[in-house]
């Protein structure tokens, strides 16, 4: 038995349900034995060789990890220079899957001779897995051979016995084998009943992977995403190839030179801890008048285990229903319906627990109501609107639009609605529900050149938009439908005012945008100018990897703002604070937000920051995957940014934590950065080297400071390599567009502080990998600098003293004597404070 779970079926499943992929992340994972384990952070990540080939890092005979009954063995191809052929075995790269360090296993072989020719192999031995023990690897595929044939080809095969006489044994005794072929067009699994195809085209995202042996000589199987734990497809029942044990791995690339193969976190388990999933619940997550009478009902599949009914809970504004099942009997699919009347009129919060024999515990919570629907409730299809997708449905939504009365609803549903600009009106909701999308045309003449009264230097960058609201008081947007600005195969390039916002509320009052899947932005994704009251939750605004301009969420100069439980893919900046006039932005609040990938800055004041920014915070977000800063503060356009907190920020695989610069790209004094607060951060994994600019300015011969800057709690992981101190000092910042990446690595690895009047760091930690001649701080022209943590105690050594926390935590060895600057093993927190100028380098000293 097979079953592929399509990609747009999980997402409908998420935005509708909360179903299969929310399932998973919302899962108690219960505890399994693990009998052997391995990642590729155990190994020592080193550089690639002077020649530009790999060095094999991921190397023969390694024996890292524990439980495996042999150390790796590597197999490959000799090098030939005459026709570029080569193969090995590296460690780093295979983001998707990488552990620390950016790590994983890797593998190349590539060249121009004879397709497949060229193979590189690594196997691993281990004790035959027992019926109903489980195999799990991640794997990335980066690349197979363009126009290659079926020779050129990746994966993992699983054998009986350790063959390794050389590189042609990969497949000496395999039982099951899962790749990808030059021309195979999806992932493919070789097996006892031949191969199948799995439908999943090739994609370099990665795979989370299970194999669970089953008994009479079959298995289970179970393909998920690396990237959000989705189950992509499973197969179950299907026979083995071959007599005898499985008791060995071999991975493989076999030639794929368009790319290479990656692999980590191998392990052999007790037992599958993959949740259950609950799928096709009705009534569906933010439903509307929804009929009582007609029940509800749900589904609970139990991939890798089995589920009974005794296990099963509903619950309905906390109180449990009484259910009714397809079989009382412990099965892999349970059809549940609850038999207690529900009442009209009601919302109803809505909750489903359900556990497998495993232990493995799912939660699906969701909610609807049964109102029934009235004369507040406008149809776009009764005026007219055909939601097919390719006929313009514009007038049709305008029409009911301007229709509505004053409290009421302009119903998107059951269906595509192509539409060029729609323009809301006062005290009406914009409601685009779980089934419907509204799409944005692809013509430019669908939208007309807007202007709203604001006069505010950013209208030089927004012209057009798909939803549009001027001066118009309680307006919402909401439904848990999809707003697609269709910016993917339309507005690929061009200026931002060529292209379409997908939301813009311009001088309007009381406005809600919630509960919407914002997707593929043409230019900016959410933007509200000089709209005040405003408020923007629970939006799920994914650009996947589109870029040039295309903010996730821009406020500019509004008063009185909340911005609460955003996930954002964002092609530029994701959360953007910006000021064209001297109203400025006042009273924000920032909060539970998930930044996915940012393709500028994650958390961001400025680059427009003409008026005054005050009483800000952000707190309780997360961010990953950020090409510049993870928060970023700029004041280059003369405005004032005071008051300012960030707090409870975790970040992760970002190019720099902070950037702070106060300076001016036009004619105008630079302005005023004051009482800016960071609290409780914690970041790691960082992809630069560079350190965080924390900067003033020198200008018409002038000096322009920040003041108070306070760091406390601020626990960072950076990123070193350099062996030497950088000696001239940064330049100046002197107008250019302020990024973090003006100067090249710092001279310290994690704070350059200039031009500051008045810094506190309190029990703050830093730590840096691989090794960094630079010291954690180095400050010019600064002021009243305050650093302070827990108790330290002094200990006397030869060298001349080490600092110490009275729990024990070792700082820094001495810094009396020259030489590079050095860290104690294992102490991720070196203080300094000595002088030298024009850089202040701080050590701890006698």
């Amino acid at each position: 038995m097979s079953l592929k779970l399509s990609v747009s079926v999980l997402l409908r499943r998420v935005t509708i349900l909360v179903a299969a992929i929310s399932a998973i992340f919302n899962a108690q994972l219960a505890s399994a034995q693990i009998y052997a384990y391995d990642d590729a952070g155990n190994a020592i990540t080193l550089t690639n060789n002077p020649s530009g080939i790999f060095s094999q890092t991921w190397t023969n005979g390694m024996n890292t990890g524990f439980g495996w009954l042999s150390p790796w063995v590597m197999l490959q191809t000799v090098r030939n220079n005459a026709q570029q052929n080569f193969a090995g075995f590296y460690n780093g790269n295979g983001s998707y899957i990488a552990t620390t360090n950016n790590s994983s296993w890797g593998m190349f072989a590539n060249g121009n001779g004879v397709s497949g020719t060229n193979k590189a192999v690594a196997c691993r031995q281990f004790s035959s897995l027992i019926t109903n023990q489980v195999f799990e690897i991640q794997w990335q595929c980066k690349g197979i051979a363009s126009g290659g044939t079926a020779a050129n080809r990746g994966g993992f095969a699983l054998r009986n016995g350790m063959a390794t006489n050389n590189y042609l044994d990969y497949d000496t005794g395999t039982r099951f084998d899962f790749f990808y072929e030059a021309g195979g067009g999806s992932f493919l699994i070789l097996d006892g009943n031949g191969t199948l195809a799995t439908g999943i085209p090739f994609t370099t995202n990665g795979f989370n992977l299970e194999f669970t042996l089953k008994p009479n000589n079959t298995y289970h199987f179970v393909i998920r995403s690396a990237t959000n734990n989705a189950v992509l497809y499973i197969v179950d029942g299907r026979s083995l190839a071959g007599p005898g044990t499985i008791d060995s791995v071999a991975c493989y690339d076999l030639q794929c030179q368009d790319g290479d193969q990656n692999f980590n976190r191998m392990q052999i388990i007790s037992t599958s801890l993959l949740p259950p999933i609950i799928s096709n619940v009705q009534p569906t997550n933010g439903a509307y008048f929804f009929n009582p009478a007609n029940g509800l009902f749900f589904e609970v599949d139990s991939q890798a285990s089995t589920v009974a009914s005794t296990n099963v809970m509903l619950l309905l504004n906390g109180i449990p229903q009484a259910l009714a099942f397809n079989t009382a009997n412990v099965t892999q699919q349970l059809l549940a319906t609850n038999t207690t009347p529900m009442a009209t009129n009601v919302i109803y919060n809505a909750s489903i627990i359900a556990t497998d024999t495993n232990g493995n515990c799912v939660t699906n919570d969701f909610s609807f109501n049964t109102y029934q629907t009235n004369s507040l409730w406008m149809d776009v299809k009764k005026f007219g609107a055909t939601g097919n997708g390719t006929t313009k449905d514009t007038a049709a939504i305008q029409s009911a639009i301007n229709a509505c009365p004053s409290g009421g609803f302009v119903w998107l549903h059951n269906g595509t609605f192509l539409s060029g600009t729609i323009i809301l009106t006062n005290n009406m909701t914009f409601y685009v529900d779980p089934t419907a999308t509204l799409l944005g045309s692809g013509s430019t003449s669908d939208y007309p050149i807007l202007n709203p009264p604001a006069n505010n230097s950013q209208q030089s960058n927004c012209d057009m938009a798909l939803v549009y609201a001027q001066s118009s008081t309680n307006v919402v947007i909401d439904g848990g439908g999809t707003i697609n600005g269709n910016g993917r195969t339309n507005f690929t390039s061009g200026v931002e005012s060529t292209r379409p916002i997908a939301i813009w509320t311009a001088l309007c009052n009381h406005v809600n945008i919630q509960n919407v899947n914002i997707v593929d932005a043409s230019m900016w994704t959410v933007v509200n100018m000089q709209s005040d009251f405003l408020t923007i939750s629970n939006l799920n605004i994914n650009d996947d990897g589109l870029n040039g301009n295309r903010d996730g969420c821009d406020v500019v100069d509004c008063w009185h703002v909340v911005i609460a439980n955003l996930t954002i893919d964002s092609g530029d900046d994701s959360i953007c604070l910006k000021s064209g006039n001297s109203r400025g932005i006042n009273d924000l609040l920032v909060k539970n937000c998930v930044i996915t990938r940012s393709q500028s800055n994650g958390l961001k004041f400025g680059t427009a920051s003409t008026g005054t920014f005050t009483n800000i915070t952000f707190q309780d977000c997360t961010e990953q995957n950020v090409a510049h800063s993870a928060m970023a503060v700029e004041s280059v356009d003369g405005g004032t940014i005071k008051n300012a907190t960030f707090q409870r920020i975790n970040f992760t695989g970002c190019q720099n934590a902070i950037f702070v610069v106060l300076g001016t790209r036009n004619s105008g004094p630079p302005g005023v950065i004051d009482r800016i607060n960071f609290r409780d951060i914690t970041g790691s994994n960082m992809s630069d080297t560079r350190g965080c600019p924390i900067t003033g300015c020198f200008t018409n011969n002038l000096f322009y400071r920040p003041s108070n800057i306070l760091f406390s709690n601020v626990n960072i992981s950076f990123k070193g390599v350099l062996n030497f101190i950088p000696t001239n000092p940064p330049v100046e910042y002197s107008g250019q567009y302020p990024e973090n990446t003006i100067w090249t690595n710092l001279p310290a690895y994690g704070y350059y502080v200039r031009h500051i009047v008045n810094v506190t760091f309190t029990n703050c930690f830093t730590s840096v990998s691989p090794f960094d001649a630079r010291p954690w701080i180095a400050t010019s022209d600064v002021s009243n600098l305050k650093i302070s943590g827990p108790a330290l105690n002094v200990i006397p050594n030869p060298a001349g003293l080490t600092l110490q926390w009275q729990n024990n935590f070792v700082l820094q060895s001495s810094t009396n004597l020259t030489g590079l600057y050095q860290d104690v093993v294992g102490a991720p927190n070196p203080y300094t404070n000595s002088f030298t100028d024009p850089q202040r380098y701080f050590r701890l000293r006698q």
